[in-house]
């Protein structure tokens, strides 16, 4: 699944068709992100509750919907460590 993060929203690219589950702000959900710049390497989880804001039905002619999801987060936890140069 494909998603960008803007303003405390997460836009979810999906295939048509593929069932989710009711998102109501009811049910805490839980983001992984985990990076590389080539100085520093890093992961971090965000736990919060979502709220879905809108569903674009038809975004694409590929057959691709759109799922804009606000997230208001209540923990974040990482880590974050410099890289080794290669020798």
């Amino acid at each position: 699944m494909t998603y960008d993060v803007s303003e405390r929203t997460v836009h979810f690219l999906e295939p048509s068709g593929r069932p989710w589950p009711p998102i109501d702000g009811a049910e805490p959900i839980t983001f992984e992100s985990d990076g590389n710049d080539g100085v520093m390497v890093w992961s971090v989880t965000v736990e919060g509750l979502p709220l879905l804001r809108q569903h674009t039905a038809s975004a694409s002619a590929e057959g691709l919907h759109v799922r804009h999801v606000q997230f208001f987060p209540t923990k974040i936890r990482g880590i974050a460590y410099g890289q080794r140069a290669a020798g």
